[in-house]
């Protein structure tokens, strides 16, 4: 995990140069998120007390899953500001 979280700050500190180099780091940055959303919940699920594991799992997938609706709410207000 530590590799994941200094190949995602190095992802958004490094200068874009020109549009590959964004799209790479773009890339790098989407499976960084990717590679988070799988760990975390299996490193919950490990470390957990047996009573209470399966409860902080979903509670993990719920917090990735209201993420990801927000987001597209943020979208649609922000569409919706800028429509001509």
């Amino acid at each position: 995990m530590l590799l994941n979280a200094i190949a995602l700050i190095a992802g958004g500190l490094i200068y874009i140069e020109n549009f590959y180099t964004l799209l790479f780091f773009r890339f790098l940055q989407g499976f960084c998120v990717g590679a988070y959303s799988s760990i975390a919940p299996l490193m919950i699920k490990e470390l957990a007390p047996t009573e209470i594991s399966g409860t902080l799992g979903s509670y993990a997938q719920l917090l990735v899953c209201t993420g990801v609706f927000f987001g597209c709410i943020f979208k649609y207000i922000l569409y919706r500001i800028t429509e001509d």
